[in-house]
């Protein structure tokens, strides 16, 4: 092969080989996709399946499940069935943001009345969630059931802050045209909290909950506000203790994807 046809090929080569090298780098960047928390699938560091390892979310092998303490229908009103229920979060420093679930009441002939809530678990904390309605009905309910949507329980990390809501003064009274919880509640933080849930449970000396109610108030920074809940009728049984507890939420930065 002469010189001139032994340079010929050594261009075609070269050529051919930035071409395939163009071709290969194109493709790469088209077809390859980096590993990342939402590919469906278990790598980097992960734990499992998106989660755990460098990822925001933990796995559900990490962490303890939420547990409903207790979840009781309430005839306080006739023809009204409400629902009271705690959720504890066992976990000391692990949350969930917007968790999903159902309150279902039943009588003896199945399901009269149904609901579906949402609510942020911080950690290590009691969240009370009530239903004011669940049935509209003459039926007589049995029993209740609250239950988790599973794939809204994204558990993340965070750093546990104490609520700096201060429940004070809790008085029961009770009258033949109806009863009455009062309270206080202080804001011992230096921010503003507006629209805040607040739950009243009345508890017999059993410690089952026989009724309940939720006011909605602004407690400014260091300040208080009054509360009070009231019922039109007295309460079915006599009522040992009244428990007041704040809906809580998460800061709006925790959690997000």
């Amino acid at each position: 092969m002469s010189w001139s046809s032994r340079r010929k090929t050594i261009f075609i080569l070269i050529v051919s080989a930035v071409f395939l090298t163009i071709v290969a780098l194109t493709l790469v960047a088209t077809l390859y996709e980096a590993p990342s928390c939402a590919d469906g699938k278990q790598n980097q560091d992960e734990r499992g399946i998106d989660c755990g390892g460098s990822c925001k979310f933990l796995c559900i092998a990490d962490v303890r499940e939420p547990s409903v303490r207790f979840v009781r229908y309430l005839t306080n009103t006739p023809g009204r069935i409400d629902a009271i229920a705690y959720i504890d979060n066992p976990n000391p420093r692990e949350a969930v943001r917007d968790a999903r679930f159902t309150v279902t009441i039943y009588d003896a002939n199945g399901e009269i009345g149904k609901q579906e809530g949402i609510a942020d678990l911080p950690p290590a904390m009691t969240v009370p969630v009530f239903f004011p309605g669940v049935a509209r009905t003459s039926a007589v309910p049995i029993r209740a059931f609250l239950s988790f949507d599973g794939s809204s329980l994204k558990w993340f990390r965070m750093v546990p802050e104490a609520t700096p809501l201060a429940v004070l003064d809790t008085r029961i009274t009770e009258a033949e045209d109806g009863s009455r919880i009062t309270a206080r509640v202080r804001n011992m933080g230096v921010t503003d909290y507006y629209d805040v849930d607040i739950i009243a449970t009345v508890f017999d000396a059993e410690n089952n909950a026989i009724a309940a109610s939720a006011s909605v108030v602004d407690v400014p920074a260091g300040g208080e506000t009054p509360l009070v809940f009231t019922w039109s009728t007295p309460f079915v049984v006599p009522p040992a203790r009244a428990e007041i507890l704040p809906f809580i939420t998460l800061p709006i930065s925790a959690g997000r994807e």
